[in-house]
């Protein structure tokens, strides 16, 4: 039971290191190409100028990344509160308390006996 009622977490969390993966393939491929237009473009830039703009590409990329686990948890919270709105909507509501009803022959107050009780593990 354990197992089926973490399912949909284990998938969402293996949903987020795909699209993390993804993430930071793009954010490889996208500094493979600045560091070729270095190279193609000698002389014209800095070692510190390529230095801030792989940077800025590093950083963008955690960036992106804390954005979209925020999403999903601001989605996962939302999905949360709609359902939690659809069950007060459709529970059937008490409309306070009742005038008390006797049930004829029902005793007005209760009592146990305990006559030759043997209890035992085994």
């Amino acid at each position: 039971m354990l197992d089926i009622s973490q399912s949909p977490f284990y998938l969402l969390l293996c949903l987020q290191r795909w699209l993390s993966i993804v993430l930071d393939l793009l954010v490889a491929g996208t500094a493979i190409g600045v560091i070729s237009l270095a190279i193609a473009l000698k002389g014209t830039m800095t070692g510190g100028q390529i230095g801030v703009a792989l940077n800025i590409i590093l950083l963008a990329n955690t960036t992106l990344l804390r954005l979209l686990e925020a999403y999903t948890n601001l989605e996962i919270s939302l999905g949360a509160i709609a359902r939690l709105k659809e069950t007060i909507e459709k529970t059937p509501q008490e409309d306070g308390p009742k005038a008390s009803h006797s049930i004829e022959g029902w005793p007005s107050a209760g009592a146990l006996k305990v006559d030759q009780l043997n209890v035992s593990y085994l």
